[in-house]
């Protein structure tokens, strides 16, 4: 295991990439990554989200409870290099299978649901604003898979809520996928500096196929970025990967582009994000949501020299060609650590 995930480090580098965030955390998986940062083998930053129930995405009440016992850490703990990021969270499901919590039916004919435990909506909806108030109480920063409106909805009230009982300036806690963010959740994340982390490399490929299971209004508005921007939002992108290639070229095109895998046709052209406002959701609004954009994210004095040296310009070249910029160096903390 350990070496597969040195060979990961080296090929993230190869890519151009200096951080990552690793999304579900084992203790198994905690204990290999702090071997291989004792050791010095891992050329990136690695933030990490414990999870303490994978493969399961249900996590109860009380199994959150018992496993906070025994963790006497919260977000921060670690340094520069290897650092606990906060807590992962399963809300609902996902729009292709329709198991997305949904306020109306898609093609599939179906709503889906909370995954949390509990015998109806009600209770369901009860535990997963409970372990995000657990959560935020013990200090950690919770991101929470949410894809559905009604999901997205919970989990953004859930965290405001959190915040007005509990005020922790620095939670930056973040609502992934974020597929479906209604407008009323996005003004609760700008209000407090929480965040939608969305991923435009599996909008890029599962857009055709998501037109048989949504109507084509949300089919459009599917990763709603321009009006997350324009409601003040943070935003961060991602790959997912293993989900996806961990291919941000192709990331920047989508983001600006919308355009799908397959068909190419276009889904949400007025959701669209500037050349400048894609390469921000990949470089320091992730280094916001790290709570490190002190240290890395942009091009600074007093910031580590973390960056990647490309052949072209990222931005000139036309939109069609950001998927095939040529990353030939890759250097992090001053020091090169890939270069073709």
């Amino acid at each position: 295991m350990r070496a597969a995930i040195v060979e990961a480090a080296r090929e993230l580098s190869r890519r151009g990439v200096t951080s990552v965030t690793d999304p579900v955390v084992t203790p198994e998986l905690l204990r290999d990554y702090a071997a291989l940062h004792a050791e010095q083998s891992l050329a990136l930053r690695l933030s990490v989200l414990l999870h303490w129930d994978w493969p399961s995405v249900r996590t109860t009440v009380a199994g959150l409870r018992h496993a906070l016992e025994f963790v006497g850490v919260t977000s921060g703990f670690g340094d520069e290099w290897l650092r606990i990021g906060g807590c992962k969270l399963f809300a609902d499901g996902v729009p292709a299978l329709g198991t997305a919590w949904m306020s109306r039916p898609g093609g599939s004919g179906t709503l889906g649901g909370l995954v949390t435990e509990g015998d109806s909506d009600a209770e369901r909806e009860r535990a997963l604003r409970e372990m995000i108030r657990v959560l935020h109480r013990e200090r950690f920063q919770i991101q929470v898979h949410a894809t559905g409106d009604l999901a997205c909805d919970v989990v953004a009230d859930a965290f405001a809520n959190s915040m007005t009982e509990d005020p922790w300036p620095r939670a930056r806690h973040v609502v992934i996928h974020g597929n479906f963010l209604t407008r009323d959740a996005i003004g609760k994340l700008a209000r407090h500096g929480f965040i939608c982390n969305t991923n435009s490399l599996i909008k890029w490929q599962a857009s055709d196929a998501l037109r048989a299971v949504l109507d084509e209004s949300r089919w459009h508005r599917n990763m709603p970025w321009r009006e997350i921007l324009d409601g003040g939002a943070h935003l961060t992108d991602s790959s997912d990967a293993p989900i996806t290639e961990p291919d941000w070229r192709q990331a920047l095109e989508t983001l600006v582009l919308r355009e799908c895998r397959g068909s190419g046709a276009i889904s949400g052209p007025d959701q669209r994000l500037s050349r400048e406002e894609a390469i921000r959701a990949w470089t320091i609004e992730p280094a916001y949501q790290d709570g490190q954009e002190w240290l890395k994210g942009s091009l600074e004095r007093g910031k580590r020299a973390d960056l990647v040296v490309l052949a072209e310009d990222v931005l000139t070249v036309e939109d069609h060609e950001l998927h095939a910029v040529t990353p030939v160096m890759t250097v992090l903390d001053g020091k090169i650590v890939a270069e073709s």
